[in-house]
């Protein structure tokens, strides 16, 4: 039965989603009437990254992973989920998802629930071991069902070259920025609250002085995780998500494809790791899709691999929810 307190979880659980920063750039406004649900998941303007993300691009990703996630954690209290996009309506929802009573959730679909609590993001250097070419074939067809492509850089190709010298061009142009820099301090450093709600990247690293960390504990850039040998042979997968078009449809695409690849990652045993900041410069940006001659635009570069988990980062806590006959009503920028 779909009860304010299953409906409580389901969004709760949701709310462990990657976002950019850990800057959680959602509100969510759920309903429950007659036994169904309602889910409306929005863009938060407030906590976007203005001069990193200027268009909102990472943000509306950052939300599509949280409506995976949503779907993920309906399935585990027995939900159907039902999701439609909204992007690109005239207002900031980007999606409804309707929920029913439905079917008890699969093996699989367990795992995935499970796997929204384990998943971590890492920012150290992961091992140079080789992922097993069957994983990560189904780990492709898995974001192509998602309606995404994932364009795996394999060691010593060509194309993986092009890549990473892209990635160290926009990251040095990255440390010359200062309001880029600025910014991204304001969202690294930030301490959970008491209850362990809170936002951002927590200081303390239970790896702090590992050979591979990064200098700072909210650095993304490849180039502050210093691993063993040549990156361009290094054995992690390297790859990047790719969605057919370049609007906010395809962004939440995106971020839905995401959510499940590293849900699915997490259950064979890999780490993620993010390289974003050559896809946050408009210029190579666009000198990765030209030199690669992707047919897509390029949402997400990442590695995946075997290594030490990151930190368990905090999350905000739940707005305050008021009942109102069979109605239940949260919202605001309060709302995780």
């Amino acid at each position: 039965m779909l009860t304010t307190e299953v409906l409580e979880r389901v969004v709760r659980a949701a709310t462990r989603a990657p976002s950019v920063h850990n800057t959680q750039p959602w509100t969510v406004e759920v309903g429950l009437s007659r036994g169904r649900g309602m889910v409306d998941v929005r863009v938060d303007p407030a906590r976007s990254l203005r001069h990193g993300d200027p268009l909102s691009r990472e943000a509306t990703i950052s939300c599509g992973a949280l409506v995976d996630h949503l779907v993920v954690a309906a399935r585990r209290e027995g939900l159907d989920a039902e999701v439609t996009v909204t992007a690109g309506d005239g207002d900031l929802r980007l999606a409804r998802v309707s929920l029913s009573p439905g079917d008890l959730p699969s093996v699989a679909e367990l795992e995935l629930s499970v796997a929204t609590v384990h998943r971590r993001t890492t920012r150290i250097a992961l091992d140079d071991l080789v992922v097993d070419d069957a994983l990560v074939a189904r780990l492709v067809r898995m974001v192509a069902d998602a309606q995404a492509h994932l364009v795996v850089l394999p060691p010593g190709s060509a194309a993986r070259g092009v890549v990473l010298r892209q990635v160290a061009r926009a990251e040095a142009l990255a440390t010359e920025d200062l309001v880029g820099r600025a910014e991204e301090e304001a969202w690294t450093g930030r301490a959970a609250a008491a209850d362990g709600a809170g936002d951002g990247v927590p200081v303390e690293e239970p790896w702090a002085g590992h050979p591979g960390a990064a200098p700072g504990p909210g650095s993304r850039r490849l180039s502050d995780r210093a691993g063993p040998g040549d990156a361009t042979e290094h054995g992690a997968v390297l790859a990047l998500l790719t969605t057919p078009g370049d609007s906010p449809d395809d962004w939440l695409r995106a971020g839905r494809a995401l959510s499940r690849l590293l849900l699915e990652a997490t259950v064979a045993g890999l780490t993620a790791s993010f390289a974003t900041t050559v896809l946050e410069n408009p210029t190579t940006r666009h000198e990765v899709v030209r030199s690669l001659g992707l047919v897509g635009a390029p949402q997400v570069l990442l590695q995946l691999g075997y290594g030490e988990p990151g930190v368990r980062t905090p999350r905000r806590a739940l707005g305050t929810a008021a009942v109102r006959g069979d109605h239940l009503e949260t919202g605001g920028a309060s709302t995780a």
